[in-house]
């Protein structure tokens, strides 16, 4: 993929161009579709992008 910010050829799955540290778009999950890193939601398929699972609590100590 070619960085938007300096035409330098990033590799898939890099989240910044090793050359000018601009953010690279993410790929949907469920779709694939490369949307822009400040997105919370793919625009396609409506797929939750960036919200990281949340970590189950564990019951306090009896």
């Amino acid at each position: 993929m070619e960085c938007s910010g300096c035409g330098f050829e990033v590799e898939g799955g890099f989240a910044f161009c090793p050359k000018c540290g601009r953010r690279q778009p993410v790929p949907c999950a469920g779709c694939g579709y490369l949307c822009a890193p400040d997105f919370e939601f793919c625009p396609k398929c409506g797929a939750s992008l960036g919200a990281p699972a949340k970590a189950a609590e564990r019951p306090a100590p009896t």
